[in-house]
């Protein structure tokens, strides 16, 4: 699954959510390799709609952020606010995200 995390106009940022547990951070640019540069990597887990990442980079700009996996736009998180969803097995599934 992919997650837009950032939009400007010939750029995109997102985060790749791998079957295998693995995440990507990318950045895509129109004047880049089609297949983007990779920001970041590491390992993630879902406790209680809560999306635990483990970056393989100390310094990481995604530890700035709680990130939540939610099945509904409808469905209220307190403060975090949605930055994308998308279908996955005919369910909507929305990214929260809220600062530390």
């Amino acid at each position: 699954m992919k997650f837009s995390l950032r939009v400007l106009l010939d750029h995109w940022w997102f985060l790749q959510l791998k079957k295998d547990g693995t995440f990507e951070y990318i950045h895509w640019s129109g004047w880049g390799p089609k297949e983007g540069n990779v920001l970041d990597k590491g390992t993630y887990s879902i406790h209680t709609n809560k999306l635990e990442l483990q970056s393989e980079n100390a310094d990481s700009d995604l530890e700035k952020f709680n990130y939540y996996l939610i099945m509904s736009q409808s469905q209220k998180t307190g403060q975090p606010l949605s930055i994308d969803c998308v279908e996955h097995r005919k369910r909507t599934l929305c990214l929260y995200r809220k600062s530390k």
